[in-house]
């Protein structure tokens, strides 16, 4: 728009010239320098009206694009409340109980009364396992069997309310993995369409822990024998496991806010 404006001066001055040159030559100087002037104002005018307007339409335009990000945002805001309802506490709870168990060794179990808040429940205990990681995932971890609540040990995707104990092994690759893979790539079929970007980042980032080397098995490889643990592998542990836990806590943050 700017440079139109300027080439419509610069052809503006061209044509004042030429109508001096050769329309004006028998008009004395005053009259000349009057017709001149008159149409030199008229064209600064032109410009400075065009500018003002232009000036206005970008305002105005980008307070139509301001006002349809808002509206925009409101409608996600409305999509993750309205049409998700309790699935994406779900996805949190179901999430939560699995890597928590993972790294306790052992499953949560609450009073009647701690139920009615087990979304703050599970949220405290991945707090601490961040803040203490150390204590939890040491060079042992791997080694360590895990006691946990199954449904049925061919389905293993299913937690339940019969304790049962499990290898590492087993619980990582049927459990924890499996429970993962499974629970996301769920949520992610069916809603990824209205995910607010932040949701979007802190599943993908989980997603790419949880297929890091670090929780491959044995198992999986059809072999059978102790899983070898190097320090690299620890410190690995607790960088996967701690990015895991705090996407945890940022879907946490999103649900809280929604409510």
């Amino acid at each position: 728009m700017r440079i139109t404006i300027v080439i419509g001066t610069f052809i503006t001055l061209i044509i004042l010239g030429v109508v001096q040159q050769y329309l004006l030559n028998g008009f004395d100087d005053n009259t000349i320098n009057g017709i001149v002037i008159n149409l030199i104002t008229d064209g600064i005018n032109i410009v400075i009206t065009v500018l003002l307007i232009d000036t206005l339409m970008k305002r105005h335009e980008k307070a139509q694009d301001k006002k349809r990000s808002m509206q925009k945002k409101k409608e996600q805001e409305r999509l993750i409340n309205e049409i998700m309802g309790n699935r994406l506490s779900n996805l949190f709870s179901e999430l939560s109980v699995v890597y928590i168990n993972f790294i306790y060794k052992k499953p949560l179990h609450y009073s009647e009364e701690e139920m009615n808040d087990i979304f703050k429940k599970h949220k405290e205990a991945i707090d601490d396992i961040i803040g203490n990681v150390d204590k939890y995932v040491g060079a042992g971890f791997r080694s360590a069997p895990v006691r946990t609540l199954i449904i049925d040990k061919n389905n293993l995707s299913n937690v339940n309310y019969d304790e049962t104990i499990m290898s590492y092994q087993d619980f990582c690759y049927r459990v924890f993995k499996g429970k993962f893979d499974y629970v996301i790539s769920g949520f992610i079929r069916r809603y990824i369409s209205i995910l607010p970007e932040d949701l979007r980042v802190s599943i993908y980032k989980i997603e790419n822990s949880i297929d890091d080397f670090v929780f491959v098995t044995l198992l999986e490889r059809g072999l059978v024998g102790p899983l070898p643990t190097t320090e690299e592998d620890i410190v690995d542990l607790k960088r996967q496991l701690l990015i895991i836990g705090n996407e945890l806590l940022n879907i946490y943050k999103i649900i809280s806010n929604k409510d």
